[in-house]
Parts: C-alpha cells; structure tokens; sequence
C-alpha cells in the first residue's frame, strides 16, 4: 500500500511565538484559576506545592523538546508513541493528550466566564451573567482566531502574553511590599497527604511547556526555537 502524501505545514511561528504559547498555556487556568483551589486543600503550603510540582517538568520539558527537535512534525505525544510504539498506542496516548487539552480549555473558558461575572458586577452588582454561556462564546471566538492561521493567532498570543505579564508584574511589585508573614502560620497543617495530592493538581499548572511540540511542524527553525522558547523555566 502506498504511503499518503503529506503537504507540509507553513512554519510561521518565530521563538517569540513559541515563547508565547509555551507561558500563556502556563499562566492561563493555572495561575489564575487553581491558586484559590489549591489554597482551599493545601493552606499556606501551596507555595511548597507549585514547587514540587516543577521538579518532574524539568526532565518532562528536556524529553519533550528533544524529541521536537528530532521529529518537528504536527501531533506531539501523539507521532512520538506512533513512530516509536506503533498506531495503537500512538491512538491511546493521543487520545489520552486531547482529553487533558479539552479538560483544561473547559476549565478555563469557565474560569474566564467568572471573572467576566465579577468584572460587570463591579461595575453594576445587579447584573449578573452566564458562566456557562459566556464560556461558550469564548470558545467560538477562540475558534474563530484559530481559523485564521498559526502565523494571526502567534502574533495574537504574543499580545496577550505580554499583556499578562505586565499586569503580574505590577501585581508583584505593589504585593511583595504587603507581605504578611502571618499569613504562612501553620505552614505545614494540612498534612503530607493534602499536600503531595495539591502538588499533583497544580502540575497542570506548568504543562503548557511541553505542549509546544504539537506545533512543533509549524515552528521556523525548531533546532534552535523549541529549545530556547521551552526553557524560560529553567
């Protein structure tokens, strides 16, 4: 049986690009969203958690890198398991990567339908909107950015990125001289337990590092971008 032919696909997106994708999929639901939720199990630990959970993401992001490098092609985890593992696995672990992609973009549209609750309610408390149907808007717009190439939604990406950036860095810079140290009291009361399963939740946190290989076959000169636009981390 012949092979099918391929047509390859645009490379557009530049190491900004691949910078901007790899930290936006980290600071979207990750930091702004399960922060709160992972205080609720893990109290003042938290902090300890976010930084357990970026121990396994360092041989995770070399490996995933790697392998983008050597193979640059669209998919990720999934052409990786189906060239080394053959299309049954490549089948399960690429369904496996598009039901943690679908679970995370779901949580957070809903978490950027609260937030637009709680901005109209700021300006006027009587008014109340949606979460869900906000969240569904979000999706169709999104949708529609995608639509019009990986060259419009990188350049889209790196504006809000950078957007984000800013706004976390005035935050930074007015909270770090409001620090209350009796905030971090009982630094280790929710126990071994609660804080090793925080640890787990927020992993998810940083996965958007290793997603960039799923555009790996859009990127211009992966050898050199995936790398350095991967590593910011580090």
């Amino acid at each position: 049986m012949a092979t099918p032919k391929t047509t390859p696909m645009k490379k557009a997106l530049t190491l900004l690009s691949v910078y901007a994708l790899a930290t936006g999929a980290t600071l979207s639901s990750g930091f702004f969203l399960l922060p709160g939720v992972a205080y609720g199990l893990a109290g003042p630990a938290v902090v300890l958690c976010y930084m357990l959970a970026a121990i396994p993401l360092f041989p995770a992001t070399l490996c995933s890198v790697e392998l983008g490098t050597a193979m640059p092609r669209a998919g990720g985890a999934y052409y990786f398991l189906d060239r080394s593992m053959g299309p049954f696995i490549g089948t399960i672990g690429g369904m496996g990567m598009w039901l943690a992609l679908l679970l995370k973009t779901a949580f957070a549209l809903v978490g950027m339908g609260v937030y637009v609750e709680l901005l109209v309610q700021v300006f006027d408390p009587s008014l109340s909107v949606p979460i869900v149907p906000a969240a569904a808007c979000f999706a169709i717009l999104f949708a529609m950015l995608n639509l019009m190439g990986a060259e419009k939604t990188g350049s889209f990406q790196i504006i809000i990125v950078f957007g984000l950036l800013t706004i976390l860095t005035w935050f930074i810079g007015r909270g770090v001289f409001n620090l209350k140290f009796e905030h971090f009291g009982g630094f280790l009361d929710a126990g071994s337990d609660n804080i090793i399963s925080t640890t787990g939740l927020v992993y998810i946190s940083y996965v958007g590092v290793t997603k960039v290989a799923s555009v790996s076959e859009e990127v211009k000169d992966p050898e050199r971008n995936l790398p350095l636009g991967s590593s910011w981390l580090y």
